[in-house]
């Protein structure tokens, strides 16, 4: 996704702001707090919505570092709005997940200061806390990419026995047969396909793609990011004392955990370290690591899980393309995995 300058003013205003902060601010109790100075700047952060920075002076000396994200479509960047499949697109998901999931959650996200979600009005946007830190990929430390591993794990775990409370206050994507059926078709449209070989085992891929779906729907199903890649993921501190924050929720969804562990560990890993990515996710859902037929069954199903993100990507837009940091030949992780499933002829 796109990194550019937001360029519009966003709802609320100025005046209406502070009121939103002071109040949020000042909590349950009657006592008058007042901001003495606020400003706000387009974030170079933004990725498919306008984004602002906004640092705060109370009164009384503190200052707080804060993120206002609008999500109403005229304040979609004009990348997101030309490549993102606009069947995606729901301006309440991510207002939802903070304020009926993350809200009361333990996992390191951004406090919710303040949102609104109003259809009649289209006024959509979020005040978060600003969180510290460097996207993952910035990291070069592997035990800091385990943690956020493992990490994942216990999201998924934590999520799982309740995700069907959640889906009933969030409209989450639902990866379903429908959801995985057209990624093949989007494929096929949009993958930019040099040689007629290449061209063919895509076809075939495609043709083969019921086994891929019939296998995802059998996995159990909990909490997504959705887009758990590593430009998604802010880390701050060190060693024990990680904190690990997965921002830009727009994609949240509700279907098989290792969708999103195929996110983090695609890209140049050796087998060596996907492999202990691998296992601190099931160290992280409290699994032994062991060879035995839990971990096999895993380590199959994750295959089909990145068989199904290689064909999204290749599906995702007619003109899009990753920034650095998601760049990969999809395809031919495509034809690879296929080709050791058995889909191949």
């Amino acid at each position: 996704m796109s990194r550019n300058p937001a360029t519009h003013r966003m709802a609320p205003d100025d005046a209406e702001l502070r009121g939103i902060l002071e109040q949020a601010f000042r909590g349950g109790r009657k006592d008058l707090l007042k901001i003495d100075s606020l400003s706000r700047i387009p974030s170079r952060y933004s990725t498919s919505f306008a984004i602002e920075e906004i640092r705060v002076r109370l009164a009384d000396g503190r200052t707080f570092e804060l993120i206002l994200k609008d999500f109403n479509r005229t304040n979609m960047l004009a990348e997101a709005r030309r490549t993102r499949p606009a069947s995606l697109f729901d301006p309440v998901r991510e207002i939802a997940v903070y304020r009926s999931v993350l809200e009361a959650g333990q996992f390191g996200t951004a406090s919710l200061i303040a949102s609104r979600a109003d259809r009649e009005s289209g006024q959509f946007w979020l005040v978060l806390e600003k969180v510290p830190g460097v996207e993952l990929f910035q990291v070069g430390d592997f035990g800091v990419w385990q943690s956020v591993a493992g990490y994942l794990a216990r999201l998924h775990e934590k999520h799982r026995p309740l995700i069907h409370d959640i889906k009933a206050a969030v409209p989450l994507l639902r990866y379903d047969r429908g959801f995985y059926e057209m990624w093949p078709r989007r494929a096929l449209s949009f993958a930019s396909v040099e040689n007629e070989s290449s061209r063919n085992k895509l076809e075939q891929i495609s043709k083969q793609y019921s086994a891929v779906t019939e296998r995802l729907l059998e996995l159990p199903v909990t909490l997504l990011h959705g887009d758990y890649n590593a430009s998604n993921i802010l880390v701050s501190g060190q060693e024990e004392n990680v904190r690990i924050c997965p921002v830009d929720w727009e994609l949240a969804a509700m279907g098989p955990g290792p969708i999103d562990l195929a996110a983090l560990v695609s890209g140049q890993w050796s087998e060596v370290q996907r492999e202990a990515l691998i296992a601190a996710y099931i160290e992280g859902r409290g699994d032994k690591i062991s060879n035995g037929p839990e971990t096999e069954k895993l380590l199959e199903d994750l295959k089909y899980c990145q068989l199904h993100l290689a064909m999204q990507w290749l599906g995702w837009s007619e003109n899009w393309r990753p920034p650095p940091e998601h760049q990969q030949d999809w395809l031919e992780q495509a034809v690879c995995l296929a080709a050791e499933l058995g889909l191949l002829r």
